[in-house]
């Protein structure tokens, strides 16, 4: 039942926004009563709270299961980055109702902290691939932390994009591109001229 209450709330957030989010929407969305969310959660913020927490906290059993069931590295990068994409689109209508909200804010900030959570960890996460895909085959020493955040940076934007539906005036480049331009910059040896 708690999993229920949970993704209702982001879907509720994503039609109605934050303030169309009451305990009894998401009650009906949930197919629970009232009184079990106030039960589990105490209320409206704590339970958007746990909602974004469980969101945030996700990515990281997401991204393991592509890693795990990819193959080749090229295939495993568009299949983690695609999963990045798909979180942020599904994280930023939540972001902007905390960013929406200053006592949620408050309240919600202290908490991802304690939980070690932030953009930092996808960063952190597609790094930790770069390193081993660099390792595996060229035997490592490119700056796999700038790379991770260029590939995390443009997941964020192109779900960005989708969200305010500019996609459609001008589209960002495609993962795939991203991902070829960057497996390619692994496997060039050093330009001339520069040191080791």
């Amino acid at each position: 039942m708690r999993e229920a209450i949970l993704a209702a709330v982001p879907e509720l957030i994503r039609e109605r926004g934050l303030a169309g989010v009451t305990t009894s929407a998401v009650a009906q969305r949930a197919g629970t009563s009232e009184a079990s969310i106030h039960y589990h959660f105490g209320g409206k913020e704590q339970l958007v709270e746990e909602a974004i927490l469980a969101a945030v906290g996700s990515l990281r059993s997401r991204a393991r299961e592509v890693l795990g069931a990819a193959r080749q590295p090229a295939q495993s990068l568009e299949q983690l980055t695609a999963a990045l994409e798909s979180f942020y689109d599904e994280l930023i209508p939540l972001l902007v109702a905390v960013q929406s909200d200053p006592q949620l804010r408050r309240e919600l900030g202290p908490k991802l902290a304690l939980n070690d959570l932030g953009p930092h960890r996808a960063v952190s996460l597609v790094a930790g691939w770069v390193t081993k895909s660099q390792a595996e085959r060229t035997g490592g020493g490119d700056d796999a932390d700038a790379a991770a955040l260029l590939l995390v940076g443009a997941c964020f934007l192109r779900a960005w994009q989708r969200q305010l539906s500019t996609h459609r005036v001008r589209a960002l480049p495609s993962l795939a591109r991203a991902v070829n331009v960057l497996l390619q910059a692994e496997s060039d040896p050093e330009p001339s001229g520069r040191e080791p």
